[in-house]
């Protein structure tokens, strides 16, 4: 009578708790990690590691970092402490080999970086300190192979590299000695011809800013082949007139751009790979001195920027790609000064930014390309003072930023609305420490680097997933976020078990 008994009153509590309504749980669904995590002390104790350049490969991060002993060398972490090491001292002594532009070639992380005795040229790695080599010595000696931009396209990388035959020009590479070759000599002979910081994919094409003889610097494409790689348009005709492309921004099959063609002053110009298909978008102005767009960024087919118009001062614009269709979308700090939008990001078909209205200070705003849809997400520090955010970054359906709500500069996130803006965790920063900085979404993971006090800047993570929207308590279906497990889910293990326990116990137990 008393197992039966016992095992009604188990049956019972299951039901109850069966029963109970759903709610938002205290811990993450299984496979998700709380926030933030930290992966290692790379640099133990209050030394600082200062982590930075994430690319997350399968189920490994590489990064970049200095532990104190070796250098700034290339790390990769598991998501655990005890999994984040030394992939490899490339540069023996406390300098370290300083690798940067980490990029992923399929399974391989290709990067630059210099071993103390070829210079900076291009390595790769995988994961392993006897995988992590040298592509190719495109410098002979010490001199580094000056490479600057490297981008993936059809399962090879492309990148600009110089030698002393010709010059810094455009390079591809497979990962292996062989397969890294040189595309075109565009300025032939030891002069070189790549514009940093413009190699541009846009579909099975690349484009970029070159220098070339008889044209100056101007707008190149390349399909792969040295016939393939061809002067799009010269925009500022003459041997020495420079059009300077720069700040290319891709728009579905269309390419924007700034440059100038020696007439009308730096202008927003948009291009479809071809000669008649390259045109200035609007000549805002009319005359060749005057402000240029600056933070040119796509959304949901669309491309936002920021253009002082000696009017308005410097306020957000939008275009899609016409003359009527570029236009000032609000003027959010009435008169000449501008709000002065910047660190703008695209989350979905939204674009946010931060800028200063003349009351608030700097705070988070909003965009979905019409005036009516440009407002302000939340004050999060009120006062004139602004939270300034910055390192706005997506991460999957969510924002992540830095920003100081008065308490100090911490890790913030945002679904785009005023209750969803909230801050991750306080780290413990203050006015004297430095926020969360080098913020990279890679792999559905949030990394960055953060000061949390007693450990220095250290590496972490944060899985977005964990804060996906959830339906309110007692609805059903349940949310399906990390952050949304029902309370029967999150807890009914252990009552199970509370129960059932001694039930088991007693009939264990020897009949005396």
């Amino acid at each position: 009578m008393v197992h039966r008994a016992m095992a009604w009153g188990g049956l019972l509590v299951l039901a109850l708790v069966w029963s109970a309504p759903r709610v938002r749980a205290e811990s993450p669904a299984p496979g998700c990690a709380p926030p933030p995590a930290l992966l290692g002390d790379v640099s133990p104790g209050p030394g600082s590691a200062l982590p930075s350049s994430f690319v997350r490969i399968g189920e490994t991060v590489y990064f970049v970092a200095d532990d104190g002993v070796h250098g700034t060398e290339l790390w990769k972490s598991d998501g655990t402490q005890a999994g984040t090491v030394l992939v490899k001292d490339i540069q023996l002594g406390p300098n370290g080999s300083r690798p940067n532009r980490l990029t992923r070639l399929g399974e391989m992380l290709l990067f630059l970086a210099n071993d103390g005795v070829n210079g900076i040229e291009l390595w790769r790695s995988d994961g392993t300190k006897v995988g992590t080599v040298m592509v190719r010595e495109i410098g002979e000696g010490p001199e580094s192979g000056e490479t600057t931009d490297i981008v993936t396209l059809g399962g090879r990388a492309w990148f600009t590299a110089g030698d002393h035959v010709t010059g810094r020009e455009l390079w591809v590479t497979d990962g292996t000695f062989s397969g890294t070759t040189l595309v075109k000599d565009i300025h032939p002979g030891v002069a070189s011809s790549m514009v940093a910081g413009t190699l541009t994919v846009v579909g099975d094409r690349l484009f970029f800013g070159a220098d070339a003889p008889d044209h100056g610097i101007e707008l190149w494409k390349s399909d792969g082949t040295a016939e393939g790689t061809v002067l799009v348009r010269d925009i500022a005709t003459g041997t020495y007139s420079n059009a300077n492309p720069r700040a290319l921004t891709v728009v579905g099959d269309t390419l924007f751009f700034v440059a100038t063609d020696g007439t009308s002053g730096i202008d927003l110009w948009k291009s479809d790979g071809t000669e008649a298909g390259t045109v200035r978008v609007r000549d805002i102005f009319g005359r060749v001195s005057h402000p240029a767009p600056q933070n040119l960024r796509a959304v949901g087919g669309r491309l936002f920027f920021s253009l002082d118009d000696t009017v308005h001062g410097s306020e957000l614009w939008t275009s899609d790609g016409t003359a009527e269709g570029t236009v000032m979308l609000a003027d959010l700090f009435a008169g000449s000064e501008g709000s002065r939008p910047s660190s703008f990001a695209a989350v979905g078909g939204v674009l946010y930014f931060a800028a200063d209205d003349g009351l608030g200070g700097a705070e988070l705003w909003k965009s979905d390309g019409t005036a009516v849809g440009t407002v302000r997400v939340r004050d999060i520090q009120p006062g004139s003072g602004g939270s300034s955010p910055r390192l706005l970054t997506a991460g999957g359906s969510l924002l992540f930023f830095v920003a100081d709500d008065g308490t100090g500069a911490e890790l913030w996130r945002s679904d785009g609305t005023e209750e969803g803006t909230q801050q991750v965790m306080d780290l413990g920063a203050d006015a004297t420490v430095a926020g969360p900085g080098n913020l990279t979404f890679t792999g559905g993971v949030l990394y960055f680097a953060a000061d949390a006090g007693a450990l220095g800047r250290e590496p972490y993570s944060v899985f977005p997933k964990f804060f996906e929207d959830c339906s309110s308590p007692g609805t059903e279906p349940p949310g399906t976020g990390c952050g949304c497990v029902s309370g029967f889910a999150a807890d009914a293990p252990w009552l199970l078990l509370g129960v059932l326990a001694p039930l088991m116990a007693r009939r264990r137990r020897p009949t005396p």
